[in-house]
């Protein structure tokens, strides 16, 4: 793309020795500035998701990147050429430059779009070939045989059902059971028991200390090393995040797209 502007603006150049200074320093500035542009079509996703209101969507992000993105090349050139030579661009960087450079912003945004919406309708319509839950066989995620939990400490017996239990925990090498009327009860079986016990579409097990039901969250995000960041309700005794690893973050996200089918 810059081998192809730089020949726009000076056809003369081809190939001399200020075409490949000049082809060096546009790419380092280009590279800038589409880092730039990807961060915030991201930033997009999370806040105007393009299958949710498309229209609107690109409405929004054609001239924001565009704009944006050409801005903060401009004031890049001028800084580089400042900082090299004490005085501004020269007069083509605003009359051929930054216009040719426009129209390869408005070629990626093209393709983006294109390839969101195709991975979108791929993903709608794997869902839809994907038979209903009580045909599917699953092995390796077998539905309890009843739902309820009877736990026994000492000479006391207590039924638990499976719908009250919010969360299990391990705390000071207890595992407790909390329920939704904020109750939490000590259990003689290990969270690794309890995990193969609870119906596997309504609780994970998040990490080492936390199984939880799936009514708990609120939101996911990423965070550093591909960990996920789990917002979770205002519950008694549990923390407002809970971080699920790296190694068991495509377990979670397959597990919520089961609890969302």
């Amino acid at each position: 793309m810059n081998a192809i502007d730089i020949y726009i603006v000076y056809p003369g150049a081809l190939f001399t020795q200020r075409f490949f200074y000049t082809l060096i320093e546009d790419t380092i500035e280009v590279l800038i500035c589409w880092l730039f542009m990807r961060a915030l079509i991201l930033w997009l996703d999370k806040k105007l998701p393009l299958h949710k209101n498309f229209g609107y969507r690109v409405a929004v992000q054609l001239p924001l990147t565009i704009l944006s993105t050409c801005g903060l090349l401009l004031l890049i050139c001028e800084l580089v050429q400042v900082l090299r030579h004490g005085k501004p661009v020269d007069r083509a960087v605003y009359t051929h430059h930054v216009w040719v450079y426009g129209i390869w912003l408005l070629g990626h945004n093209a393709i983006y779009i294109t390839m969101y919406m195709w991975q979108w309708t791929q993903f709608v319509q794997k869902n839809k070939e994907m038979p209903a839950p009580e045909l599917l066989a699953t092995p390796d995620l077998p539905q309890p045989e009843k739902e309820t939990l009877i736990l026994r400490l000492g000479n006391k017996t207590r039924v638990v059902q499976f719908l009250d239990i919010l969360y299990c925990t391990v705390s000071d090498n207890l595992t407790m059971i909390c329920t939704a009327g904020h109750e939490c009860l000590l259990a003689e079986k290990s969270l690794e028991h309890l995990d193969e016990v609870l119906p596997p579409d309504l609780f994970f097990r998040a990490n080492r200390q936390f199984i939880i039901h799936r009514d708990l969250i609120v939101s996911t995000e990423r965070i550093e090393n591909g960990k996920i960041k789990l917002l979770v309700k205002p519950t008694p005794k549990l923390p407002d995040a809970i971080i699920i690893s790296r190694t068991k973050a495509p377990a979670f996200k397959e597990w919520l797209k089961m609890a969302a089918a």
